[in-house]
């Protein structure tokens, strides 16, 4: 029965082949996850439960152990390489302002996810050094891996901030930026959708809700990642549930979404949505953050947790 609950083959045959490659983002498939109620007709004495994951005792994987790294990274993707025996990273760095250099694109390998090398690629000069020793790259941002395109444009991307599009013909070298795909916040997340040829993007849009200006989720989407895309609509905006925490009636104190990272998965959309609690006294600036599991059929329209809304990842100690 729990094997059932959790996910079910739709189909015993095997899936047929594609006119083109299959990409190592493409994570879509047959099988159908109960994760909402899409399939079910009747449901009597069943609660569904979402569990959260367990960190990884060894946490890090990544930490800044290089004088261009300064003392922060954060991450961008992680990919199946394409002989798909390891994994390929795209991270950054934030350098301080009076440090000459700025942040840089970064670049990881790695056999297992779990133990991570920083290769010297050699492919970018350091103003403070004058050197190429070192695992800066020219791509980074939202990767995808698109073997359907000319070889120049093997790996494309999205960066977040300026939303420009981007080609690669290896991942680490970029050959070509478009203009911005959509206006929005300093927040978003993009990937491609196999199942309708197009690039999903989600980014973070400023929204009045019930009486209090909020960070939310905008919704817009491409089949090219080089030309602009329509306008932003709003995708997703607290709910009274999610401001359960707030003790005073009246008070300014307020729930935000401040991004989701999104991923079609088998036969549905999943994501995970960044909830954040401004605690502070103007409700906007300070809070605990943590992060839920949704859950959409159509990558528009996207299915909340039950409550109580568990979330996927703990958060570390206060402060």
């Amino acid at each position: 029965f729990m094997v059932g609950w959790l996910s079910l083959a739709a189909f015993a045959h095997a899936e047929t082949g594609k006119a083109e490659p299959r990409s190592v983002s493409d994570m879509t498939g047959l099988w159908q996850l109960f994760v909402d109620d899409h399939l079910i007709s009747v449901l009597e004495n069943t609660t569904r439960s979402f569990h959260p994951f367990k960190k990884y005792e060894g946490n890090p994987v990544i930490k800044p152990d290089k004088p261009w790294e300064k003392d922060a990274v954060k991450l961008a993707t992680v990919l199946p390489n394409e002989e798909r025996t390891g994994f390929r990273m795209w991270y950054g760095c934030k350098a301080p302002k009076n440090d000459g250099e700025g942040g840089h694109s970064l670049y990881a390998v790695s056999k297992d996810g779990i133990t991570w090398e920083k290769p010297n690629l050699g492919l970018i000069v350091r103003k403070t050094s004058g050197s190429t020793d070192n695992n800066i790259v020219s791509f980074t941002g939202c990767v995808v891996h698109s073997p359907w395109n000319p070889p120049e444009s093997r790996y494309t991307s999205i960066t977040p901030g300026g939303y420009r599009g981007a080609n690669s013909p290896d991942g680490l070298r970029g050959t070509k930026t478009s203009e911005p795909l959509v206006k929005g916040g300093d927040v978003g997340r993009f990937c491609w959708d196999p199942n309708t040829r197009k690039y999903l993007g989600y980014v973070k849009v400023g929204r009045d809700v019930r009486g209090l200006s909020r960070r939310c989720v905008g919704y817009s989407e491409g089949a090219d990642h080089m030309v602009p895309w329509p306008p932003l609509r709003l995708c997703l905006a607290p709910d009274d549930y999610d401001d359960r925490w707030v003790k005073e009636a009246g008070s300014i104190q307020r729930t935000h979404f401040y991004g989701m990272t999104p991923f079609a998965y088998e036969s549905i959309y999943v994501a995970f949505l960044w909830i954040f609690r401004a605690t502070d006294d103007c409700g906007y600036f300070y809070g605990p953050l943590y992060t839920e599991i949704i859950t959409s059929r159509d990558g528009k329209y996207w299915r909340r947790q039950d409550p109580p809304r568990v979330p996927v990842i703990d958060l570390g100690p206060p402060g």
